[in-house]
C-alpha cells in the first residue's frame, strides 16, 4: 500500500462549485464583498469643475457659465444613480477539470457568468484570487453580457505545491461608459 498511499498524498483536490450553493465539498460559502459604485476620479474632477463654473457664473452673472456648470455638476450624480439601478447581477459557475492534480500538472478553469439584470452590462475588469501556489491572481477582461445572458471564459491553473489551495472568489469591476462611476463586487464563492 505505500506506493498507492504515496501517490494519492501528492495530489491536489480541486473543486466545481456554483456561487448559490451553500455547502459541498470543499466549498466555502460565497461571501460577497460590495464596494457600492462611487465616483472615479474623473467624476470627482467634473463634479469639482461643475461646481466651480457654477459658482463663477452665478458671481460674474454669466448665465451660459452656469449652465454648464450645473451640466457639469448634473453628469457625474446622474452616473452614479444610473450605475446604482443598472449594476450587474452576476451569478458565477467554476468548473475545474481535472479536479485533482500532481505538482506540475495544469488544470483547466471555466468560469460561466450568467448576468441576472434585466440591464446588459459593459465590459468587466475581472480578477480571480488564486492562492499564491497557483499564481496570485488572473486577471481579464469580459466582453459585455447581454440582459439574462452568460458568458464562458477559461484559463489555465498550475500548481507549484502540494496541499489545499483555494480558488476564487471573482472580484468584478464595472462602470460606465464614460468613466465617471466604479464599483467592485466579489462574486462566486470559493473553493479548496
Amino acid at each position: 500500500g505505500g506506493a498507492a498511499g504515496s501517490s494519492r498524498a501528492s495530489r491536489l483536490p480541486l473543486g466545481r462549485r456554483r456561487d448559490h450553493e451553500a455547502s459541498g465539498l470543499g466549498s466555502r460559502p460565497s461571501r460577497r464583498r460590495r464596494r457600492p459604485g462611487s465616483l472615479t476620479d474623473r467624476g470627482r474632477a467634473l463634479l469639482a469643475a461643475g461646481a466651480t463654473l457654477t459658482a463663477s457664473g452665478v458671481i460674474l452673472g454669466f448665465i451660459d457659465l452656469t449652465r454648464v456648470g450645473l451640466l457639469a455638476l448634473t453628469l457625474p450624480i446622474l452616473a452614479l444613480m444610473t450605475y446604482q439601478l443598472a449594476r450587474p447581477r452576476l451569478d458565477v459557475e467554476r468548473v475545474i477539470a481535472p479536479q485533482t492534480l500532481t505538482v506540475g500538472e495544469r488544470a483547466d478553469v471555466s468560469l460561466t457568468l450568467r448576468n441576472r439584470s434585466p440591464y446588459p452590462c459593459l465590459s468587466l475588469l475581472a480578477q480571480e484570487h488564486l492562492s499564491p501556489d497557483l499564481g496570485g491572481k488572473s486577471h481579464f477582461v469580459v466582453p459585455g453580457i447581454g440582459s439574462r445572458a452568460q458568458r464562458r471564459l477559461h484559463y489555465a491553473l498550475g500548481v507549484a505545491r502540494r496541499g489545499r489551495h483555494i480558488v476564487g472568489p471573482l472580484s468584478v469591476r464595472a462602470g460606465d461608459p464614460f468613466g465617471l462611476t466604479s464599483g467592485l463586487v466579489d462574486v462566486g464563492g470559493t473553493v479548496e
